[in-house]
Parts: C-alpha cells; sequence; structure tokens
C-alpha cells in the first residue's frame, strides 16, 4: 500500500500521475486539514450576542471541513481514475506543520511507500511557509518519493 498525499494543488495531481506509471494496488490518499484556531473566536463574533462567536465558528469549521472532504473526493477519483483502488482518509490537523500530521497516519498505517508532491516554491518562501515534502522526506519512516513540479 502507498500513501499519497493530496492537497488539491497541481503538484498533488501530477505527483497522483506519476506513481500511477511506477505503481500499482492499494492507496491511502490523505488530505490533511486545519481547523481553526481558537484565536479566531472574535473574529467571527456577533456584538451584544452571547455565544454567537462559538455558534460562527463552528459554522465556519463545518464548511471548512466540508471543503475538505472535496479536496479529498477529488484526490480520490484522480487515484481511482489512475488504477489505484483507494481509501480515502480525511485528517483533522491540529494546527501544526502538515508534514508531521502526514508523517502520524504513516506511522500508524505503515504504507511502502509515501508519494508527494513538490509545488517548486523559492527557497525563501518554502522556509516562511514550511516546505511539506521537505519535512516528509527528512522525517518519513518509510521511503518516500517526490514528484517535482513541472
Amino acid at each position: 500500500m502507498i500513501l499519497l498525499a493530496y492537497d488539491g494543488s497541481a503538484g498533488a495531481r501530477r505527483a497522483i500521475a506519476a506513481a500511477s506509471t511506477l505503481l500499482t494496488g492499494e492507496a491511502l490518499v490523505a488530505h490533511i486539514w486545519t481547523p481553526l484556531p481558537p484565536t479566531a473566536a472574535p473574529a467571527v463574533a456577533t456584538p451584544g450576542v452571547r455565544g454567537a462567536g462559538l455558534t460562527r465558528m463552528a459554522e465556519a469549521e463545518r464548511e471548512i471541513e466540508q471543503q475538505a472532504g472535496q479536496v479529498l473526493d477529488e484526490g480520490a477519483r484522480l487515484a481511482t481514475d489512475a488504477g489505484f483502488v483507494v481509501e480515502p482518509v480525511l485528517v483533522r490537523g491540529s494546527g501544526g506543520a502538515a508534514w508531521r500530521e502526514l508523517l502520524d497516519l504513516a506511522e500508524s498505517r505503515r504504507p511502502d511507500l509515501v508519494v508527494v508532491g513538490r509545488r517548486g516554491m523559492s527557497p525563501l518562501r518554502s522556509v516562511l511557509l514550511g516546505s511539506v515534502s521537505h519535512g516528509v522526506v527528512q522525517h518519513s519512516p518509510v521511503p518516500v518519493l517526490v514528484v517535482p513540479a513541472e
């Protein structure tokens, strides 16, 4: 079984396509989404209405999770169309680095290979935003295939 990381980007689509030319069989298609931080509540609060901020925050979080599910569905469909037998996995992130969440999944499910796309960010942007592919390569307990951006 392989673990395909999918975030909806062109790099992730390219990674699925590249993996399908090299591999067959079962694949976990994983998408990691991040819930709103607790500090977001005041930004969505309604002045003068006690508890309204929490209700709106919960609604916003449900919408984010729903959008994440749509991204995952797209990745699962692409992997299925590419010939993999797919198990979609939606991971609720803890707000940390996405590569850590991906590797937690790899540690628990023990795939034979992790496949990630690379966006081709500049070194500065990669440092500021964090590079999922770099973090996975540096810390993965299993082999990793990184598919470069076009």
